[in-house]
């Protein structure tokens, strides 16, 4: 369930899996009071100077779109987010909303993901935009002094709650049960030097269901990421931060070797 704010100085409040995420609007300091339209959009007018702000409730997130009027609107847009969520830069532009509560040795929590940035002015062409992150906050950068444009510009952000999207970015991801990570884990660590080259000659006594995993990670992975992968693995696994009931992953593949995050458990189904 999704919650819009009455006016810019509050929050967008996005349900999750383990409780709320809140999610401040640009111009938060104008207070620019919503003004609900037919389709469930609230329009902010005025949100800050020649620019006005809408949010749209989904079904797995909210969708805010900022219109630039002219020239004199501002370049950069701040959603402010809980000191407990630490926003993180993936390399195709999105963005990945962990958990901070969780300690350094846990498996990270996601509790939203925000989708690749776009903008385009009038005349459909794109504008230049990234992500930033500013004093823990999420900042989109909207470059539209950079070349000639049209305006209006609509810059659109999309959130999602919980780990609806794949928090790496597009690509190909490995999901284990808290009880297979162990598996391996034993495995590994019963090997001097977490070797992954016995790991994926079949040296090791694996499960059936574990080692059809490892063997997955073997081929997608490349030598040099697929031992990231074991290491991350053991490392969990010593340090007892994981459930057995519990799905985790990681993206595999280029672009590779992230940390495990927890995941839905039908993805482990």
């Amino acid at each position: 369930m999704t919650t819009l704010p009455g006016d810019t100085g509050g929050a967008i409040e996005l349900a999750t899996a383990g409780g709320t995420l809140r999610l401040g609007l640009p111009g938060a300091a104008r207070k620019a009071v919503g003004q609900a339209a037919t389709d469930g959009t609230v329009v902010y007018a005025d949100a800050a100077t020649s620019t006005d702000v809408a949010a749209q409730a989904l079904t797995d997130g909210v969708r805010v779109q900022t219109v630039l009027q002219d020239d004199a609107a501002p370049s950069r847009f701040t959603y402010a987010l809980p000191d407990a969520v630490v926003p993180i830069l993936n390399e195709n532009g999105s963005v990945v909303l962990f958990d901070s509560a969780e300690s350094d040795e846990s498996v990270p929590s996601v509790v939203g993901v925000v989708d690749v940035p776009w903008a385009k002015d009038a005349a459909g062409v794109s504008v230049a935009t990234h992500y930033e992150v500013s004093k823990g906050d999420l900042v989109q950068v909207v470059d539209h002094s950079a070349a000639p444009v049209t305006y209006p510009i609509v810059a659109d952000p999309k959130i999602t709650a919980g780990i609806t999207g794949t928090p790496y970015g597009p690509g190909a991801y490995i999901n284990l049960t808290g009880a297979e990570m162990k598996a391996i884990a034993t495995a590994a660590t019963a090997i001097a030097g977490l070797s992954a080259v016995a790991i994926c000659s079949g040296a090791t006594k694996l499960p059936a269901a574990p080692a059809k995993i490892a063997a997955v990670l073997c081929t997608a992975a490349g030598g040099v990421t697929v031992k990231e992968i074991f290491k991350s693995i053991a490392k969990i696994y010593s340090n007892k931060k994981y459930a057995s009931n519990s799905c985790y992953q990681t993206k595999i593949g280029p672009g590779g070797g992230k940390p495990f995050v927890k995941t839905a458990k039908k993805n482990c189904s």
